[in-house]
This record gives structure tokens, C-alpha cells and sequence, in this order.
């Protein structure tokens, strides 16, 4: 086609398709919330709800710690499945799955009459389900956001922690009043109603789409379910096999990148030693001879400083002048946090009286919400081509400290006879994480120096 003598030829505007950042995105943050406001308090509800349980099978102690470390387990490996298992079906699926398997997982627990039943319930099937719905609930928040992730996930988890001011409450004033299978039955009943209605507001994102005409980069997780599909004889062969097709999308090659090693093992050994800390707080208070009242204050403080602090997090991931500065800004964000837990923990080892508690408590809610929150946005900002599979390949190596670094916590402890010597630990395995990280960071920041120096001594010598 010939110019037009005296006219010029404008390029035709070809507009894209991004994620809305908003609009139906704040009814996925409602859906993740009923998603997860009920069965995630069975952590911190373990000891009230299957208390009576554990009297009627006379469970040991090694016996009661065996399942909590099943369920940890079972909620961190099937994860790995989750990502592959949404661009197959949809997350609609994924979610409702998940809310039949942990449903599945309370029934048996109610009707249970040994120890390797509440295994079988507790730790193997209601773990599954309960890890299936947190990281299908990160993939579609990261679908539906981009600039405003940190704010969505937020609010969400924020929303989850007011309930989970309440839902004790209500477990207290039941276990008195009724048997407790009927308890635990009603319990199930309490997550599958709203835990189907969030999965029912789950929608495909593509159906909220909004088209912009500016130059913005593609979004991997916009590729429609049809354009990942395998071509050719791999596509024809894997259908045939659907454990195969799931195995096929996750991007194994994610275990040979010295970085993402670096990146998992980091992340996972930072976010298993805030979980082993917060479970530590009234261990730590006990020792202190504070009295149960202040024991108690404290763990409240703790759930209601959770709740501003997670929405705080989530506004400062989100700052543009974080993005400006650095390239990877929830990974600083994360660093930083660390480090800072890090310290909370050495200086509650210290800690003598019960305000001083309370201050580092108030600290310790603030630098755990950051690592919670950020924790799988890393993924997001280092790996975002294949964010789905590194969060699920990441789940590996957090099930693997999760049962090493709790043992060997425990260990020292036991050791030394002395509760400071698991927070030393902690704090010391914390620290030199995040140190490497930013040798890392250094180094890599010194690569493109170096390589502009050789580029400039040619000249040089001309």
C-alpha cells in the first residue's frame, strides 16, 4: 500500500486487554474472604475444638503435635498442584473443590474414634483443602490486580482476622451446651455455606477484562486456558491422562535456577520462623510468670493489632515511589521486615515486664503481617511468567522447614533448657537470609557496572 503524497501514515491503535484492578476484583476479595474466614480458624482454634477429642482418646502429647504437623505438611505439598489444576478448569472449580475436601475433612473428624482418624480428617484431607483454597485465592486476587494487589489481599486478610475475633467466642459458649461431634459438625456447616458462596462469585477474569489503548506490558496470567494448552502430539497424549496434562504445566526447570532456590528457601526459612515465633508468644509470657489474664491480653492485642497492621502492609506494598526506586519492591519490603522480626525476636527474649511484651507483640504483628502479605508477591514480582508453578514449587521447601526448623527449635530449647534458645535460632537463621539477599542484590547491581567498564576500555585505546 503507497503513501498518499503530502499525508502521513498513522499506525492504527490497537487496544489491550488488563486486569481491572478494581471494579468486579473487590467481589473476588469478598469471595476470598468467605473462602477462608472459617476454616483457617481451626490453627488457632486446634487445642479448643479437638481438646475434648484428644481427652477422649487419651492422646499424647507426640501424638497431638504428630497431627498439627500432618496438617502442615498436607496444607503446603498440594498446593504445588493448584496453579496447573486452575488454568485446566477454572478457579470457580479449584474453590469448590476446596470447600468439599475440608468440609469432607471436619465431618470425619466429628465422627472420629481414634488418633489416625483425626490424622486421616485433620491433617491429611482438611490440610489438602485448606491449602488448595489459600493459593487458589492468591492466584485470582494477582488476576484481577496489579497496582492495587497488596491493598486487595489487604483487606481480605484483615477481614478474616475480625472474624476471627468472633469465632472463638461462639466455639466457647457451644462445647458447653452440646456434645462435641455436634460442635464440630456445626463447625462444618459454618464453612461450607459461605465457602460455596465465594467460590459461586469467582469468575473467569477475562470476562472483566478492560481495554486500554496506551502501551502496556502483557500480563502472563491473561493467557486464556485454550492459548496454554500443550500443541500438536503432546496435547493429544496428555489429554489421555489428566495427572499428566497437570504435571505438564508446572515448570519444573524453576529447580535448577540457583535464584529461585535462593528466593524459596529464603522466603520459606523467614515465614516458618514468624509462625513458630507467634506460636511462642504465651510460651514466652508463661515463662515470664505473667499471669493467665495478661497471657490471654496479650494474644488479643496480638488478633487486633493483626488487623491494622495487615491493611497497613498491604497500602505500603502498593506505594509507587517503592515501585520507582526499586525493582523489585516487595522483595525490599520483605528484607527489611525480616530483618526487623529478627530483632523483635532477640529483644523478646530479653523482655522482662508486661508492657514491654505488649510493645514488641504490637512490633512482631506488624513485620509478620508484611511477610504474609508478601510473602507470595516475591513470586509475583521474580517470577512472573510463571508465578502459579514457583508458588507451588515454593510450598516444597516450606513444608520441609516446617517440620526440620520446628524439631530443631524444639531441640535447642530442650538442649539448653532455656525458651531464648529458639528464638536465637530463629532470629539467627532469619538474619542470614536476608543477608544473602542483599549479597545478591549487590552483586547483581555491580554486573551492568562492570560490563559498561569492558564496553568503555575499546574506546579508550583507540
Amino acid at each position: 500500500m503507497q503513501a498518499i503524497p503530502g499525508h502521513t501514515m498513522e499506525p492504527a491503535r490497537t487496544s489491550r486487554l488488563i486486569a481491572p484492578d478494581g471494579g468486579y476484583g473487590w467481589v473476588i476479595v469478598l469471595a476470598v474472604f468467605l473462602q477462608i474466614a472459617v476454616p483457617v480458624q481451626l490453627m488457632p482454634l486446634f487445642g479448643v475444638l479437638f481438646g475434648p477429642k484428644f481427652e477422649e482418646f487419651n492422646a499424647s502429647p507426640t501424638e497431638i503435635s504428630s497431627i498439627y504437623s500432618v496438617f502442615i505438611v498436607f496444607l503446603n505439598l498440594i498446593t504445588i498442584f493448584v496453579g496447573p489444576l486452575g488454568e485446566l478448569r477454572s478457579e470457580r472449580f479449584v474453590a469448590v473443590c476446596a470447600t468439599l475436601v475440608q468440609v469432607t475433612g471436619i465431618v470425619i473428624c466429628a465422627f472420629s474414634t481414634s488418633t489416625i482418624h483425626l490424622v486421616l480428617g485433620l491433617g491429611v484431607i482438611c490440610g489438602s483443602g485448606i491449602g488448595i483454597s489459600s493459593i487458589n485465592n492468591v492466584i485470582i486476587v494477582n488476576k484481577y490486580f496489579k497496582n492495587k494487589v497488596g491493598l486487595a489481599l489487604g483487606i481480605a486478610i484483615s477481614a478474616v482476622g475480625i472474624f476471627g475475633l468472633a469465632i472463638p467466642q461462639v466455639i466457647k459458649n457451644l462445647i458447653p451446651n452440646f456434645d462435641i461431634q455436634y460442635v464440630i459438625l456445626m463447625y462444618a456447616g459454618m464453612a461450607l455455606i459461605p465457602g460455596l458462596a465465594g467460590a459461586l462469585l469467582m469468575q473467569p477474569v477475562r470476562e472483566h477484562l478492560v481495554p486500554v489503548e496506551e502501551e502496556v506490558e502483557d500480563d502472563p496470567f491473561l493467557i486464556t486456558r485454550e492459548d496454554s494448552k500443550p500443541e500438536g502430539k503432546n496435547q493429544t497424549t496428555c489429554s489421555k491422562w489428566p495427572i499428566c496434562t497437570i504435571f505438564s504445566h508446572i515448570q519444573w526447570s524453576l529447580l535448577k535456577d540457583p535464584f529461585f532456590l535462593m528466593i524459596a528457601t529464603g522466603n520459606s526459612i523467614c515465614v516458618t520462623s514468624f509462625m513458630i515465633q507467634v506460636s511462642e508468644i504465651s510460651l514466652i509470657a508463661k515463662a515470664r510468670n505473667l499471669s493467665l489474664d495478661q497471657r490471654a491480653d496479650l494474644l488479643s492485642i496480638l488478633s487486633a493489632m493483626d488487623i491494622i497492621s495487615r491493611f497497613i502492609q498491604g497500602f505500603l506494598a502498593d506505594l509507587s515511589c517503592l515501585a520507582n526506586i526499586f525493582q523489585h519492591p516487595k522483595k525490599f519490603l520483605f528484607t527489611i521486615c525480616s530483618l526487623c522480626l529478627a530483632g523483635t525476636m532477640t529483644a523478646m527474649a530479653f523482655a522482662q515486664t508486661f508492657p514491654q511484651l505488649v510493645v514488641l507483640v504490637c512490633l512482631t504483628s506488624l513485620f509478620n503481617s508484611c511477610l504474609m502479605l508478601n510473602s507470595s508477591q516475591i513470586y509475583r514480582e521474580c517470577f512472573s511468567s510463571y508465578f502459579s508453578s514457583a508458588l507451588g514449587l515454593s510450598s516444597l521447601f516450606r513444608a520441609f522447614f516446617a517440620l526440620t526448623m520446628g524439631t530443631l527449635a524444639g531441640y535447642l530449647k530442650e538442649y539448653f533448657q532455656d525458651f531464648r534458645a529458639s528464638l536465637f535460632f530463629l532470629a539467627i537463621s532469619s538474619s542470614a537470609c536476608m543477608l544473602c539477599w542483599i549479597l545478591s542484590n549487590c552483586q547483581a547491581a555491580q554486573r551492568p557496572l562492570k560490563d559498561r567498564n569492558l564496553q568503555e576500555i575499546p574506546n579508550l585505546t583507540k
